[in-house]
Formats: C-alpha cells, sequence, structure tokens
C-alpha cells in the first residue's frame, strides 16, 4: 500500500479491515523500515527509469503473490451475502479501465449502485476487509473525492471471479439471457432507452429527479416506474451509476457541477429493443 501511494491513515483504515483487528504497529515499523532504507518517493525512478513503487511492488508479488490471492480468495467466500453483492458489481467498474498495475474507482457511483441494487443503505468499505480495495483520497487544485485503488492482483482475482463466480460463492456477474428479453419488451425499458439516448448518460447530481420528470412529462411514464426499471437493470447487470466529482476552477479549465454517469454494462448489439 505504501507502494501504491496511500496515506498512511488510509492504511490504518484497510489494514484494519482486511485483518479484523488493530495493525498500526505494524503499519508504522514498514514506514520505519522504508525511511532507514533511504528510499526517495516511491514515483521517482531509478537510474534505469523504473520506478521504486514499481519496484517494491514486482517483489511483493515474487514473494508473497500467491499467498495473498489465496488469503483474498478465501475472504471473498466466507464474506457475508451483502459483501458478495458489492464483490460482484466491481468487474463492471473496472472492465475497460485496468492496466497490470491495478486501477482505481470513484466510491459515490459503486455506492450509489450497490445501493439501489440492494435497496438499502450499504458501506462500501466491506470490500476493503477482502483484499480487493485501498483505501485512499484523491486532492488536487481541482478535485477532491474518496476513491478505492484496486490493485493488480485483485483484477486477476475479479478475472477469475467473471468465469468461475461459483468458486467464490459470489452472485453471477454477467446478465441473464432471459430476464434481459424480458426486460426489453416493457414499455418502461423503451422509455428508459430513448432517456439514455446511447451506451451512456451524464446528468447532474442536483437536479437529476427534476431533469429526469421533464423528459418524462412527452411519456406516459410515472418516476417511480423509471425509478423501479433503473433499479431492475442494475439488479440484473445491465447498468451502473458511475460519479464525476465536482470540479474546481483552476487555471484555464472551468468549474463543473458533479454528474452521475449511466452506463450500460451490455454491448450496444444487446441492448435494443426487440421489434
Amino acid at each position: 500500500m505504501f507502494a501504491e501511494r496511500i496515506s498512511k491513515n488510509h492504511i490504518y483504515e484497510t489494514m484494519e479491515r482486511l485483518f479484523d483487528e488493530d495493525h498500526d504497529k505494524l503499519v508504522d515499523d514498514v514506514e520505519n523500515d522504508i525511511d532507514e532504507l533511504h528510499l526517495p518517493k516511491m514515483y521517482k525512478k531509478t537510474p534505469d527509469g523504473e520506478r521504486y513503487s514499481d519496484l517494491i511492488i514486482e517483489e511483493v508479488e515474487t514473494l508473497a503473490g500467491d499467498a495473498i490471492r489465496t488469503y483474498v480468495r478465501d475472504r471473498i467466500a466466507e464474506a457475508p451475502e451483502v459483501t458478495k453483492e458489492g464483490v460482484s458489481l466491481l468487474p463492471h467498474f473496472v472492465r475497460n479501465r485496468r492496466n497490470d498495475d491495478g486501477t482505481s474507482l470513484k466510491q459515490r457511483g459503486l455506492t450509489r449502485t450497490w445501493s439501489i441494487r440492494s435497496n438499502s443503505d450499504v458501506n462500501t468499505d466491506r470490500l476493503l476487509g477482502t483484499g480487493l480495495a485501498f483505501a485512499d483520497y484523491y486532492r488536487s487544485n481541482a478535485y477532491s473525492y474518496s476513491t478505492y485503488r484496486i490493485p493488480g492482483y485483485a483484477l486477476d482475482i475479479l478475472d477469475e471471479l467473471e468465469r468461475h463466480p461459483t468458486q467464490f460463492k459470489v452472485p453471477v456477474s454477467h446478465p441473464d439471457t432471459e430476464t434481459v428479453a424480458k426486460l426489453k419488451q416493457s414499455e418502461a425499458f423503451d422509455v428508459f432507452l430513448s432517456w439514455m439516448d446511447g451506451m451512456t448518460k451524464r446528468i447532474p447530481k442536483h437536479g437529476e429527479t427534476e431533469e429526469i420528470q421533464e423528459f418524462l412529462s412527452d411519456y406516459d411514464l410515472m418516476i417511480d416506474q423509471f425509478e423501479d426499471m433503473r433499479k431492475q437493470l442494475i439488479e440484473n447487470n445491465m447498468l451502473v451509476l458511475e460519479y464525476s466529482p465536482h470540479r474546481s476552477s483552476t487555471g484555464s479549465r472551468s468549474s463543473l457541477p458533479a454528474q452521475w454517469k449511466y452506463r450500460t454494462c451490455l454491448a450496444p448489439s444487446d441492448f435494443v429493443t426487440v421489434s
């Protein structure tokens, strides 16, 4: 986690979730070991052009990669059902956004998607206890938001999970063909698709409901029917809601309001109505 350049406070948080007890002293000891090695900042490069962070991650992978993966697989299999539900959503958020070093996702999008799916408030920090994510916070002149860092080994496990969900005792994350066909025959689906006007739809976080209601005024569909269709699409792995945080004005870039991004999880050819 130090090599991932995560703040120590967030490392404390992730470690406690991951091992079900306080490990602050261990984190402090690791930090002291790094200091004693007189390593430059993690993002700095060696004379050979390699980042120090990459070298540390490679060494950890060599020495403990198999053990880490086994531990994480076991944590997923033993997790409560509500946590497994969140785990099954992760592949939709990281697909096509990954590289060998890992990726990250904004916490609010996952939180809202998961809450709609479970019809209750959820604590996305449950994912920290599986080892699939590290808590983090991004801050710059333009942005500040909570994020989860998904390391490379976790992406490998998510790939395994999509191929063999039953081995992890996790709900299948692929849309069910029969259910998809049934939903596509619904009038509410047609209206929702018209509103999306493509595979993604951005809408301001503040005023979202009002904008949807204005669109629905041209259709014989109520807002609760629209929201029910949204819930069904999320429940059936056809839709996720991502989050774009507020951007402050900085330099030549103007400010932008926070937005929700509706994104389908199907191929364009699958996300069309049945004639």
